[in-house]
């Protein structure tokens, strides 16, 4: 058990087939987090060959949790494909929301046409170009908030739930204010027409 926890360990054996990489690194999650029912098991990216992806998906599916996700899913046909191969569909999406990607638009209209919970990560750190920005510097001024505080609560409107790595209790608390912040229809069309966005 001391193995699992050392750094630059994985917390399954690597020569183990897939489904039991899925049972170890599941009961090792368990008993990290001290829980006996997990609410969501997201898997960090797509698997390749496809019927890797899909045996492991088998794995997941058979565990005792809440929801499943995937994580890192660009790949709009890829997430089609499992998912209606899926007989747990994923019920999250967790990826990078960048310029790069062109914010997954794509991707984040069918998610929520099917009822699929579209996360966001290094929402803040992957876009300064937008917190910078006069607009939403101004949008924080005159609400007295951040522009950070600003973001957040453009993503909230448009459906995006962001995640947050915080440690600072600050940061928290400012965080948690941002179900506060109503953005005005015209302000959510601006944030989303900054070059970039």
């Amino acid at each position: 058990m001391g193995a699992f926890f050392a750094p630059k360990r994985i917390p399954y054996d690597p020569k183990a087939p897939l489904h039991v990489q899925v049972a170890q690194s599941f009961e090792v999650s368990r008993r990290n987090l001290g829980i006996e029912r997990i609410d969501a098991l997201v898997l960090h990216s797509p698997l390749f060959p496809y019927r890797d992806l899909l045996e492991l998906w088998r794995a997941m599916e058979a565990l005792d949790v809440g929801q499943l996700g995937i994580s890192n899913c660009y790949d709009l046909p890829l997430l089609q494909r499992l998912y209606g191969d899926a007989l747990v569909k994923p019920a999250l999406v967790q990826n990078r929301f960048y310029a790069e990607s062109g914010y997954d638009h794509v991707l984040r209209q069918w998610c929520d046409t099917n009822g699929v919970l579209y996360q966001s990560f290094w929402s803040l750190t992957a876009n300064p170009h937008i917190l910078a920005s006069e607009a939403l510097q101004e949008m924080a001024r005159l609400r007295g908030v951040s522009a950070a505080q600003i973001f957040y609560a453009y993503l909230i409107a448009e459906g995006i739930t962001p995640l947050n790595g915080t440690t600072n209790e600050a940061h928290m608390h400012d965080d948690l204010e941002v179900f506060d912040i109503a953005l005005t229809c015209k302000e959510i069309e601006q944030i989303g027409g900054l070059p970039g966005a």
